[in-house]
């Protein structure tokens, strides 16, 4: 059982790191290169409504992304 929950969890984090490579290829090779793009699918659920608005250019200088990181993260 074990080992078929942690190919359940590697198939996952592999399609996150799929996904991630799709929409911000940048971001996925820093990730890749450090070996790390596969931990992507912890924080996907975070981190992807923050690359849909930086794609959007919705942030127009550092204050707005701050002010977006803190109204929906809490930080």
């Amino acid at each position: 059982m074990f080992g078929l929950q942690f190919f359940g969890m590697e198939q996952k984090s592999a399609l996150a790191a799929r996904h991630l490579k799709a929409i911000q290829p940048d971001y996925y090779w820093i990730l890749y290169q450090a070996r790390l793009e596969m931990l992507y699918y912890f924080v996907e659920p975070l981190l992807a409504g923050m690359i849909k608005k930086v794609r959007e250019t919705a942030f127009e200088n550092m204050d707005e992304l701050t002010d977006f990181i803190r109204d929906n993260y809490g930080v």
